[in-house]
């Protein structure tokens, strides 16, 4: 074991003690080997920020000259540990002043209180602005390529000046030893790029390509192989899941609530009344993740606390109630559903298609209408089971 060797040992067993008080968390040999490889730097100024990590992979799987390497450090180890490997260290990005390096960064995602607001976009934001780096190396959540707010100003910015070289879906186990519990994407962004982007699935683990160059965002979905990923793009649709929201009245009222571990059941209680297009029927879902869904009759109110679609009839309903609950809509969910909330961005990859014109709704139904080969719907049965991903 070489001394190098030690050290991602060290790193992985300690960060989180070692860097107490900073970004500490440990982004593994392969994961930071992977992006570097990507990259390819020869001579260029290289600027990482936080993660020692990008730092001894360069130099030892690379062979990268120290000198050229510049680290902005939150903490006093990890300032003390690039060092001693040769490598000079700010301790804040306004310190920095060329323009154009390679980027590699692993930014904290939230601010680490209660609230878990998120961060990493405004720092991408300020190093992006700050330094123009050529090439960009990152592992970010995955609602970067799927999140509102926040999310869509900052993709927009990277897509005007960047091309995405590769996109890998990164799975919780295989990619983080279940280090972390959310889901992220690591990725390579480069101006000279012009090709295709390679993309690796999250749960197959497999390799297929999309073209990015005319800046569509949405080819970036995770389809896992390059057969369902073409078919989740081709079903696509202009209009799409109409989400509402309620709004709390004054009154006192009857509402939903919706049970967590059978699909399509639901309590009625007594409480405060809610204004959600109460004379129609609806199927509601959690706007926090509840794995369930539910037909809500009229006379009856949804709560705020609760996403709902308003349909002028009970068979209406029940039919897009099937529609959500089918193997296919199931899939798309759950490879796109990354948010811990409910909202647009999060269903936008849901197609919303006419239910009028079929009888049933179901599995074979979808399938069929959406020209669904067989080897397609075996792979999408082996990644969703019977979950509920919403």
């Amino acid at each position: 074991m070489t001394q190098y060797d030690k050290v991602w040992k060290w790193l992985e067993r300690d960060s989180r003690d070692l860097f107490t008080g900073a970004h500490s968390v440990h982004t593994p040999h392969g994961i930071s080997k992977e992006i570097i490889s990507y990259i390819a730097p020869q001579s260029e100024e290289v600027l990482v920020l936080y993660n020692v990590e990008f730092i001894i992979s360069l130099i030892n799987d690379f062979d990268y000259d120290p000198e050229l390497i510049t680290f902005v450090s939150d903490h006093l180890s990890k300032s003390k540990l690039v060092s001693r490997m040769g490598v000079k260290y700010i301790m804040s990005i306004d310190e920095y002043t060329k323009k154009n390096p390679v980027l590699l960064i692993n930014p904290p995602y939230t601010n680490g209180e209660k609230d878990a607001s998120e961060i990493y976009t405004q720092i991408l934001d300020k190093v992006i602005d700050k330094t123009d780096p050529i090439a960009i190396g990152a592992v970010t959540p995955e609602n970067l390529i799927n999140g509102g707010q926040k999310k869509r100003t900052l993709r927009k910015k990277i897509l005007e000046n960047y091309n995405f070289k590769n996109v890998n879906f990164l799975d919780q186990a295989r990619d983080w030893n279940k280090a972390i519990e959310i889901d992220t994407i690591s990725w390579v962004a480069t101006k000279s790029h012009s090709g295709v982007t390679t993309v690796r699935g999250r749960f197959l683990g497999e390799e297929y390509t999309t073209d990015m160059t005319a800046n569509h965002l949405t080819e970036l979905a995770n389809g896992e192989t390059q057969e369902i990923h073409d078919w989740l793009i081709g079903i696509q649709t202009d209009k799409k899941v109409p989400l509402r929201t309620s709004k709390k009245t004054s009154n006192v009222g009857s509402q939903v609530k919706i049970s967590k571990t059978e699909t399509d059941s639901c309590a009625i209680e007594n409480g405060i009344e809610f204004d959600s297009d109460n004379d129609k029927w609806r199927v509601a879902f959690g706007y926090m993740r509840c794995n369930t869904c539910a037909i809500v009759p009229p006379t009856v109110s949804v709560p705020s606390k609760y996403r709902y679609v308003v349909f002028d009839c009970e068979a209406d309903a029940r039919k897009f109630r099937d529609f959500m609950i089918s193997e296919p809509v199931r899939f798309i969910m759950k490879v796109t559903y990354t948010s811990r909330t409910l909202d647009a961005p999060q269903i936008n990859y849901v197609p919303w298609i006419d239910l009028s014109s079929f009888n049933t709704v179901d599995d074979a139904t979808l399938y069929a209408h959406w020209k669904t080969s067989q080897d397609a719907q075996d792979v999408i049965k082996s990644i969703v089971g019977s979950e509920v991903p919403f």
